[in-house]
């Protein structure tokens, strides 16, 4: 009986240590998004909150010569079967679209990262 309350134990300690450790991971890959080496464009406003089975990130970027703006928000997955999934949507930077767009959410899309491949899937609203 001691055996089987002591593997219980340790399955539940290894599924929690995992999940702080895929959390840190994936701060450390939001990090790597907001460094910016590209000279036309600021990122400003940024935001990250690491929870325990999802984190959520956010920053807003900005073209320095057309003055659009665009805030991104993100979430993580903080478990391992789906910790490489990656969700988030954008607002629309144009003035002209606020009166059609719900929430003046332009679109949402998926990132999948798999080993030194990534697959975006985007849906713009029309």
């Amino acid at each position: 009986m001691k055996k089987w309350i002591f593997i219980v134990f340790c399955f539940i300690l290894g599924f929690i240590i995992h999940i702080f450790y895929i959390g840190y991971t994936n701060e450390l890959l939001f990090n790597k998004f907001i460094k910016n080496s590209n000279p036309d464009y600021t990122i400003t406003d940024i935001y990250f909150k690491k929870g325990f089975l999802t984190s959520k990130g956010s920053f807003t970027l900005n073209h320095s010569h057309t003055q659009l703006s665009t805030k991104i928000n993100l979430k993580f997955n903080n478990y391992f079967f789906l910790n490489k999934i990656i969700k988030g949507n954008f607002t629309n930077p144009f003035d002209f679209l606020d009166e059609v767009l719900k929430n003046n959410k332009l679109g949402t899309f998926t990132l999948k990262l798999h080993d030194n491949n990534s697959k975006i899937f985007l849906n713009i609203k029309d």
